[in-house]
């Protein structure tokens, strides 16, 4: 048997005051292609459309906004439907955080139908037929259960903010399509610090 594909987590030493670990993108065999940086927003928020998609404009980069269908103008921070179709047509793609931004994995059968089918379909009636095949698993949770129903529902690739040995980065054997790798800033980033990622991004050619 030939070896393929070797993954590699390191733990912190148990000495150490903070809990972490760090994982590895997979080690493949006779394989390489050029490097990519995804900007993936969840939520949808606002923000994104009057903030971050005027800086990712200027500098000639596009992104993905992971919006849950009631979250949608549901109150003075939601992104709106008019705004995402403004994105969309910028080249963005606007794609599914799921129906109300549950987790999936404690959902019934017939409630997780729910929020995958309603999101999908809702994503394809109002246009966004480009990216109603992804999704953003809410709170990055989804066992194998939820993969068999988001392939039934309709889509191509799921995302996960997760990386751990109870929420593995999902192979592309296993969903059957490209696998997406995500570098992730949060609240704890300054506007400045994000807007020096992404210039860093442009001058390494990066996308």
């Amino acid at each position: 048997d030939q070896i393929l594909r070797i993954r590699v987590r390191v733990d912190t030493n148990n000495n150490y005051t903070a809990s972490s670990n760090v994982s590895f993108d997979n080690i493949v065999y006779n394989y390489t292609a050029r490097p990519k940086f995804s900007f993936d927003f969840d939520d949808g928020r606002k923000n994104v459309s009057d903030m971050a998609f005027p800086i990712m404009q200027a500098n000639g980069q596009r992104g993905t906004i992971f919006v849950s269908v009631n979250e949608i103008d549901n109150g003075a921070a939601a992104i709106n439907l008019s705004e995402m179709h403004n994105l969309y047509d910028a080249g963005w793609d606007i794609s599914s955080h799921s129906v109300d931004h549950v987790d999936l994995t404690e959902k019934t059968d017939s409630g997780l139908t729910t929020e995958l089918n309603d999101s999908f379909g809702f994503y394809g009636t109002n246009g966004f037929q480009r990216s109603k095949y992804f999704i953003a698993y809410p709170v990055g949770y989804y066992d194998n259960r939820v993969l068999n129903f988001t392939r039934t529902a309709g889509y191509l690739i799921g995302r996960t903010v997760n990386d751990d040995t109870f929420n593995p980065v999902v192979e592309p054997q296993e969903f059957g399509t490209t696998q997406l790798r995500l570098g992730e800033y949060g609240s704890g980033y300054t506007d400045a610090q994000i807007m020096a990622q992404i210039n860093l991004t442009i001058a390494r050619q990066g996308s």
